[in-house]
């Protein structure tokens, strides 16, 4: 999904229609999703700490987040480079998957900072973990939406005015 929103953001399907890095980007993807699994179960075997009490808790959860904060980085610089390159109907295409992209890509960082800092650490697991189902699953619905709909703005800017997502 991130980098479908990065993607997305750099103008792919709406501006332009092949992607000529395939090179870069089929790697760098790859990288991403190995990176994650390896932080995940390094993150696992480190389990037992008795003060840990929920996924984001340690240096495992911090690299995790601050990952997604670079993505979320990333996914507004190009988004904001597209914008400013784009017609005024892609415009408000942009400015949507910017919307929601945000809620997605911050979903994390921001519950596990709001839960850390106001939530009692008995219950912190259960507001984490439901912050991040809810927003996440709702971003989801969203893009679901954006990508499936006949009338959705990503189906009237669409280069090819059709669903191939």
């Amino acid at each position: 999904m991130t980098l479908l929103l990065i993607m997305i953001a750099t103008g792919w399907s709406i501006t332009y229609g092949k992607i000529e890095d395939l090179d870069l980007l089929l790697p760098l993807g790859a990288l991403v999703a190995i990176l994650h699994i390896i932080i995940g179960v390094v993150g696992k075997i480190a389990d037992d700490h008795a003060s840990k009490v929920h996924d984001y808790d340690g240096w495992t959860g911090v690299i995790l987040v601050i990952v997604r904060l670079v993505f979320f980085c990333v996914f507004v610089g190009f988004a904001i480079n597209t914008y400013s390159k784009a017609q005024k109907k892609i415009q408000s295409f942009v400015l949507r998957i910017l919307l929601i992209g945000t809620v997605y890509l911050l979903t994390v960082p921001v519950v596990v900072t709001i839960s850390t800092v106001f939530v009692d650490f008995l219950w912190r697991h259960y507001v984490i973990t439901l912050g991040n189902m809810i927003l996440q699953s709702v971003t989801v619905m969203l893009f679901a939406f954006q990508f499936s709909a006949k009338s959705s703005s990503y189906n009237s800017v669409s280069l090819k005015n059709s669903i191939f997502l």
